[in-house]
């Protein structure tokens, strides 16, 4: 757990860095690659000072784009199921961070996206399995067993159904799976 805090604080630590630097550089050539919009354009057009002020360089590839217009964009993907997330920029193909996630999205915005996450890796991992009780949340790692005569069981701990795991039905002890 302190190795994963520690490299969250050192991804947040060269993020800030990287944020410095595009500030020194200046925002006057700065253009928004998703409303298009550049930062001295927002400003002459009497945008609100929001979208003028909010200006966000994304922390992985340090693309900048207006704050509000990284929130629409990736609530967007989040109602569309999208799981990957990647920056705005048509060249760029860098994960948006979960830091910037965090800081983009509200508490149950990201729970949403991280539940379509997590449901993605487990549905696209061999040892990854879901309950076969629909609906049921809960996923275990499932190693099956080459023997015959081997109890190949799960009691699930959220349903507390009791599974059959190479047929996938209700367990059947003693009967083999083609028998059932």
């Amino acid at each position: 757990m302190a190795l994963i805090q520690q490299l969250q604080e050192e991804e947040e630590r060269a993020a800030e860095e990287r944020r410095k630097k595009r500030e020194a550089e200046g925002l006057e050539q700065f253009t928004c690659k998703i409303c298009l919009e550049g930062f001295e354009e927002a400003l002459a057009a009497d945008f609100s000072e929001s979208k003028a002020d909010e200006i966000m360089p994304l922390s992985l590839c340090e693309h900048v784009f207006h704050k509000a217009c990284l929130v629409g964009y990736l609530k967007s993907r989040i109602e569309e199921a999208k799981v990957l997330m990647l920056c705005p920029e048509v060249t760029c193909k860098l994960e948006i961070g979960d830091l910037d996630l965090r800081e983009l999205l509200s508490e149950t915005e990201h729970a949403k996206y991280a539940s379509f996450a997590l449901n993605a890796v487990i549905d696209t991992q061999k040892e990854l399995s879901w309950c076969p009780t629909p609906d049921c949340k809960f996923a275990f790692i499932y190693e099956a067993v080459a023997d015959a005569q081997a109890r190949d069981e799960l009691n699930c701990p959220l349903c507390k159904k009791h599974y059959c795991l190479r047929c996938k039905v209700a367990y059947h002890d003693g009967i083999s799976c083609k028998a059932f």
